[in-house]
């Protein structure tokens, strides 16, 4: 996109995408920098991420980010954008950069057999609400998933992982106690 990225990565160790990030920016802004003459960030404030219950979401999220430009009204075929992971995942064609995910890799038992399934859960689309849901995820660094995954996900790190209503919370209403009571 001209003005953002959508990376969905799948890390081998949890501070890996942390790690990637940092030296992203690092490297990137010291070649911005220096190509054009300037000093200083390149982007305002941190990345925002979420964690994806694969087995649930991971497709979706792919048809999300490939979807992005089109949504924007950048192209009218995600296969025309020239950052995009569309060609590679529903054309089938060679990228040395990208690393399929196994829940991809079960679409076919060939790369064309993958693509042609990739394709077809393109053509039906992505639901505003999931679009929503995925949105909201990423913005929030909620995690995304079913409610037994966001549980998970929040015991392990010791976060609240869902969204919560907005404001502050009340306490609970009592009854008044009454002379027996």
């Amino acid at each position: 996109m001209p003005d953002h990225v959508h990376l969905l990565m799948s890390p081998k160790s949890a501070p890996s995408i942390p790690g990637v990030m940092r030296d992203l920016n690092w490297r990137y802004s010291r070649y911005a920098n220096a190509a054009h003459n300037r000093t200083g960030s390149l982007w305002d404030g941190r990345y925002r991420a979420c964690i994806v219950d694969a087995e649930t979401y991971l497709l979706a999220c792919c048809q999300y980010v490939e979807s992005n430009p089109m949504r924007a009204g950048l192209t009218q075929d995600p296969a025309t954008y020239r950052w995009s992971s569309y060609k590679a995942n529903a054309l089938a064609s060679a990228t040395q950069i990208l690393t399929p995910h196994p829940l991809y890799l079960n679409l076919g038992a060939t790369q064309e057999s993958r693509a042609a399934a990739y394709r077809d859960i393109c053509a039906a689309g992505l639901s505003n609400t999931m679009s929503a849901a995925i949105a909201a995820a990423t913005n929030g660094d909620w995690a995304l998933g079913k409610s037994s995954f966001e549980a998970r996900i929040a015991r392990h790190t010791g976060q609240n992982m869902t969204p919560r209503g907005p404001g502050r919370p009340w306490p609970k209403k009592t009854e008044p106690k009454t002379k027996n009571g």
